[in-house]
């Protein structure tokens, strides 16, 4: 599915219900694009450029511990959860054109 451009997201925010005043989750002054919850909500995957190209990073729904899952000169991008959280799939153009990549144990 392509991602509207029109979407695109400095920061990440959680918001409790509706009509609740926002939380900022990331701080970074780099994009952070993409926020997915994991199947069971206790994590929070997204892309960043924070490191000069965009990686894959999680982070607890809390915002705390965000640490990058992959790190590659080549942008990896669009990731999304499997159904278990297990693993994560995303592309990337390492290894000479659009490809997808999985990860396994996140």
């Amino acid at each position: 599915m392509k991602r509207p451009s029109s979407s695109l997201i400095t920061l990440l925010l959680l918001t409790a219900s509706a009509g609740a005043e926002p939380i900022r989750l990331t701080s970074n002054p780099a994009d952070d694009r993409y926020p997915m919850f994991s199947p069971g909500g206790e994590r929070i995957l997204f892309e960043s450029d924070r490191d000069g190209n965009w990686e894959i990073y999680a982070m607890a729904a809390t915002g705390r511990r965000a640490e990058r899952l992959t790190d590659d000169p080549a942008d990896d991008r669009f990731a999304a959860w499997s159904p278990d959280g297990d693993r994560i799939v995303f592309q990337s153009d390492r290894r000479g054109g659009q490809k997808l990549f999985v990860l396994a144990g996140c």
